[in-house]
């Protein structure tokens, strides 16, 4: 049977002062850095570079994986072809590119510029300051959605908001707010906004109803919307009819957002039962199973853990209601252990590998007693014997 060995990574001192390089042609010009695997770079001081063709230029800054750049000051590019090129700024995952200071990008393919913006998903731009976008854009050689707002947000799928339009909010599918508009709302797959100063559920062709809204104040200054209880009064009085099919509709709408809660609940408990164990270096995948309830639903969860390394790990998971029209609930994380740690030496030793050693000691130690049991009977027997001759003597 042939034997794999490894040896062990040969630390050597750096350019830079109090710099350390471990691995394959890595370079650790500034002072007290450090690069880690193949062909790494960590010129900034205080700089750290861990993979395989790494760049860590900017003081205090980090990069890890493969092919990444970290050029600002304090900032930090996690995962492969990541590119980071501001202050105080992150990135994490595939293909990401970050410019300006304090801003991050997480997913695949996003682009963030400005100052103060966050970009989470897949294929979104953001050039706006203190802005946002959290879903899937679209990537075909340029970005198809991005949003140019300033203090702007958009959750959802191919969104977008045009430069000029500051301080608006997206949350749904496919809306685009264009030039020129402030302080707007828009909610709602498809949902959209023509103007400042608005708030939008639907459009011309497509209208939604708001449920769940307190009583507003009737008066003739009043600006408040009015619900249907109000307007169930003000029937009754007039003697209006039909209002009987109106209280019953309202019912059918809050039982369905009963049950649509219980849904919410027993899928989110069974997804929040999913809990990895410690970290194994020889077992580094994990299965995790869990049941949620809530109410009157039920809801079962699978997830699956995977440790990279001792200092990163994902994790997944999916929930399935148990109703005849199922529903679904999934997440994904990433978890990256920051910092120097403490001075405890981390020992990889499996808990199975100690308990086996244990076990053998244990053994081992009764063997000995059992011998050391029957050393003593031999010599009390020789003394027994002995004493006799001396008496026979």
């Amino acid at each position: 049977m042939n034997t794999i060995t490894y040896s062990s990574p040969v630390f050597q001192t750096g350019v830079g002062t109090d710099s350390v390089v471990a691995g394959v042609e890595n370079t650790a010009d500034g002072d007290r850095s450090s690069a880690f695997g193949v062909s790494n770079t960590a010129s900034g001081n205080y700089g750290s570079a861990f993979g395989i063709s790494n760049t860590a230029s900017g003081n205090y800054g980090s990069a890890f994986g493969f092919d990444n750049t970290a050029s600002g000051d304090r900032s930090s590019a996690f995962g492969i072809s990541n590119t980071v090129n501001g202050d105080r700024s992150s990135s994490l995952g595939y293909l990401n590119e970050v410019y300006g200071e304090r801003n991050s990008a997480f997913g695949y393919l996003n682009e963030v510029r400005g100052n103060k913006s966050s970009a989470f998903g897949n294929s979104y731009k953001i050039t706006g300051e203190q802005s946002g976008a959290f879903g899937v854009g679209e990537y075909d050689g340029g970005y198809n959605y991005v949003n140019e707002g300033n203090n702007s947000y958009m959750i959802g799928n191919k969104n977008k908001i045009a430069s000029g339009s500051d301080n608006n909010f997206i949350l749904g599918n496919n809306i685009a707010i264009g030039s020129g508009i402030q302080n707007s709302v828009a909610l709602g797959n498809n949902s959209t906004v023509s103007s400042s100063n608005e708030v939008s559920v639907g459009s011309a062709t497509q209208q939604r109803k708001i449920t769940n809204v307190a009583d507003g104040n009737v008066s003739a200054t009043s600006t408040d919307a009015i619900t249907g209880k109000q307007l169930y009064r003000v029937m009754q009085t007039s003697g209006a009819l039909g209002i009987e099919n109106l209280r019953n509709e309202v019912n059918e709408k809050i039982n369905d957002v009963k049950n649509e809660v219980s849904g919410i609940g027993s899928l989110s408990a069974a997804l929040a039962g999913l809990h990895p164990i410690q970290y194994d270096p020889k077992a580094p995948a994990q299965v995790m199973a869990a049941l949620g309830h809530y109410r009157n639903k039920k809801s079962v969860a699978v997830g699956l853990g995977y440790y990279f390394n001792d200092r990163f790990m994902m994790s997944t998971g999916i929930a399935i209601s148990g109703e005849r029209k199922a529903k679904t609930m999934a997440n994904i994380g990433f978890t990256v252990k920051l910092g120097k740690g403490s001075n405890v030496i981390y020992d990889e030793t499996p808990l199975y590998t100690i308990q086996d050693e244990v076990k053998r000691l244990t053994v081992e130690n009764n063997k000995q007693a059992k011998e050391n049991q029957e050393l003593k009977e031999r010599v009390k027997n020789l003394e027994e014997k002995l004493e006799v001759l001396l008496k026979n003597k």
